[in-house]
């Protein structure tokens, strides 16, 4: 597919809704109704998800004119929904919470999607040696991909081999001698059959070992002194009959028993896909349920589960729209004829066995998305004309509905489109009579959270608060230590978040145990000095020095280099940046030009200070900007920031330290809700400190924020490297600029 990231505010055609006059129109063509796309009335105000849907499909559609666009403009296009894909991972960690989510990439190999994916930690299901080649490209690691078809080329196993991928399935002993002969350290899986008669797609028409097979694979394996690990199964792609499940999880067990007895400890179940949204509460059900009979934790307490996700995945996640190029008029049936179809991305009502519903996008013009959303075409027709809907090509085997309803009419050059086009669609669709495969797809719902936890501890008052001559001030940073760190470690892990602690060299030799419970938790470990000295105070020398040491204590701690920065007091200067970058430096978290969108940090801004002893015409000059670098700068923000309100200083004039947690929570929330209602992408970085947020009244606040914040749809929480990485992903650094060295030492 080709990539397009919806980037520009479209909120305001959110709103549009009440407020019709205000939307966008489209002039028809000659001879066809002159009707605006507008916003329909609804009778309830979509979900944030289907705003976001409804809002990228008119920016996308509302400017184009059949009579004068290019040939290429009219290509049916998808929009994915990647909060949609988080939030079904999160719903089958959720409910599966034993077995690790691997995804089949033979579903939809969509970059952007395996990207997130990856992101959030899912293994791959490969079948062949391209998707192996398409998963390693993007950084995975090959000790997370199975290479999951019983029946591989030769070329392909020795691929594997040399690329690290030693994990694969087999079902026969005719591959198994080829795993010997190329790959003879491999982690194999022996997969068995199952009854998957009634599933949409059965697969053990073709893959499989019966369970006497399976024994006989089990005794080759220890005559060839092969690395058996496992078992695998699969009740077929959408399973429909949930009796299957328990049965191939205790033949599972059976196989299992009997690898022990031949002398092999078995570490790895592979229960497969076969999930579908609609039915997936009833089967994770059935699958806990027989996990726990055949595989009790307590009996197999490393045991490692996975599973192989593709519809589940991937189909809610996509929308496919496609244009009305011709049409047959009818009284009782039309026939409607669209630019996609079976030879297409809608392949899938052959080789998958769905049954599509077209749904009407434009109806003479007018944008009526909304009104049949949640609803079935045939539910709100009013008329008892049918319509068939065809494909482009020249096939008459290219039907998409042969009789089907819909809820209003259309005319050419009106636009139709089909929810749940994510699995099985564009991976297998051709260019058959020269139609395109290679269609636009349009992505959105990006609401990255992330917490920065800075440790200033002792440090704080040497460098910053002016409490170095103070043993109670001192004694209050050794309780941002030894209980802050443990408190707020407790709280995230409440809510399974990963932060990013930005600690000072000081911090780190001072509690080197609190900062290990950070570091082995899997939170990310960020430079901030090393007693939170002020970097403008500093020499260019003493700046080096500090980030000499504290570089090396961070990547000797934790085993690899920092990529992030907290500068203290959010104070830098140029010469520091181009040291961060020269130590391999990404991303930045200290300054404000933005409060909830990442940028490329800036440098060289100068401006001109008052002089009252001078003329006025000397010092009435603008601020000029320098030039931009390759550092990431995550917004900082002292209005959602813990320190300033919450923290008493003896010696500031507004540390005064007992604000209203609540009144606080107010304006973090004002902050994330007008976000919310704003941007259709935004960050909400949260920089807090174990001084003040290790306190019960503020933990508090916390914890209900996060419940506020999880409330909204697509809330993904990242750890601050994330938050960057994501950003390199999507933007080019400026042309020019310095960038982050890739070889950085101390």
């Amino acid at each position: 597919m080709f990539v397009r990231q919806v980037s520009r505010n479209i909120w305001s055609h959110r709103l549009s809704q009440k407020s019709y006059s205000m939307a966008p129109s489209l002039v028809q063509p000659s001879g066809f109704p002159n009707v605006p796309y507008e916003f329909e009335k609804s009778l309830t105000y979509p979900s944030r998800a289907q705003s976001l849907l409804g809002a990228t499909l008119l920016s996308k559609i509302q400017n184009i004119d059949i009579n004068t666009c290019s040939p290429d403009a009219l290509d049916s296009f998808f929009v994915c929904d990647l909060g949609e894909l988080k939030r079904l991972v999160r719903l089958w960690r959720a409910e599966m919470p034993r077995v690790e989510p691997f995804y089949a990439v033979k579903c939809n190999s969509d970059q952007k999607l395996l990207h997130t994916l990856l992101q959030m930690d899912l293994g791959f299901d490969c079948a062949s040696k391209t998707e192996i080649q398409q998963v390693l490209a993007l950084g995975a690691d090959p000790a997370r991909i199975i290479y999951a078809n019983p029946c591989k080329a030769v070329p392909y196993i020795r691929y594997a081999r040399e690329n690290n991928v030693n994990m694969t399935t087999v079902d026969n002993l005719d591959e198994l001698h080829k795993i010997a002969q190329f790959h003879p350290d491999c982690e194999l899986l022996i997969r068995i059959r199952t009854d998957d008669s009634e599933a949409t797609c059965p697969l053990s028409v073709k893959f499989g070992a019966s369970l006497q097979e399976a024994r006989q694979l089990v005794q080759e394996c220890a005559n060839l002194k092969l690395n058996l690990t496992g078992v695998a199964f699969h009740v077929g792609s959408g399973c429909n009959n949930l009796a299957t499940i328990d049965t191939a999880v205790r033949d599972s067990r059976m196989i299992f028993d009997h690898a022990s007895r031949l002398g092999f400890d078995l570490k790895m179940l592979d229960i497969g896909g076969g999930f579908s949204k609609s039915t997936f509460q009833a089967s994770a059900a059935v699958f806990r349920t027989a996990l726990n009979t055949h595989f009790a934790a307590q009996e197999f307490p490393d045991l490692q589960i996975i599973s192989e996700l593709g519809r589940f995945l991937a189909a809610s996640c996509f929308t496919l729209a496609v244009n009305v190029t011709s049409k047959r008029s009818d009284a009782f049936q039309e026939r409607i004829y669209v630019n996609d179809g079976v030879y297409g991305n809608l392949n899938c009502i052959l080789f998958d066995h769905q049954e599509v519903e077209p749904k009407v996008l434009t109806s003479n013009g007018k944008f009526v998305f909304h009104s049949n959303y949640n609803h079935s075409e045939k539910e709100l027709a009013d008329s008892s004309k049918t319509y068939s809907v065809w494909g482009p090509t020249c096939d008459g085997l290219d039907c998409i509905a042969p009789n089907c309803k819909l809820s209003q009419n259309v005319a050419i050059g009106d636009w139709i489109y089909f929810k749940n086009s994510g699995a099985y669609t564009s991976a297998a669709a051709t260019n058959f009579n020269g139609f395109t495969s290679q269609n636009e797809c349009l992505y959105i719902d990006r609401v990255l959270c992330c917490y920065g936890i800075d440790i200033d501890a002792v440090a704080g008052w040497l460098g910053s608060y002016g409490g170095e001559d103070s043993a109670s001030d001192v004694s209050r940073g050794l309780f941002a230590g030894h209980v802050g760190i443990p408190r707020m470690l407790k709280m995230l892990d409440r809510y399974n978040i990963k932060g990013t602690w930005f600690i000072p060299g000081h911090s780190l030799e001072t509690f080197p145990e609190e900062c290990a419970m950070i570091r082995d938790a899997g939170h990310e470990i960020g430079l901030h000095g090393y007693s939170h000295e002020n970097p403008t105070d500093m020499t260019l020398e003493q700046q080096k020095d500090v980030l000499d040491k504290t570089f090396k204590l961070l990547t000797d701690f934790c085993g690899k280099p920092p990529t992030g920065s907290v500068a203290p007091w959010w104070e830098t200067s140029q010469a520091g940046v181009e040291m961060l970058l020269d130590y391999g430096i990404e991303y930045d978290h200290s300054m404000s030009h933005h409060d909830c969108q990442c940028y490329w940090f800036r440098t060289g801004d100068t401006w001109t200070k008052i002089d009252y002893s001078k003329k006025a015409e000397e010092w009435m000059k603008p601020l000029q900007r320098g030039e931009e670098t390759g550092l990431v700068e995550i917004p900082g923000n002292w209005y959602i920031d813990d320190l300033p309100p919450m923290m008493f200083i003896k010696n500031s004039a507004d540390g005064y330290g007992w604000a209203n947690p609540r009144d606080i929570e107010d304006i973090w929330r004002d902050h994330f809700d007008y976000f919310y209602r704003e941007y259709d992408e935004f960050v909400f970085p949260i920089t807090c400190h174990p001084d003040v947020s290790g306190r019960p009244h503020v933990l508090l606040m916390h914890e209900r924020l996060i419940e506020h914040i999880n409330k909204h749809e697509g809330v993904e929480w990242l750890t601050m490297d994330q938050v960057n990485k994501d950003f390199r992903a999507r933007n080019q650094p400026p042309a020019g600029a310095k960038l982050p060295a890739t070889n950085a030492t101390t």
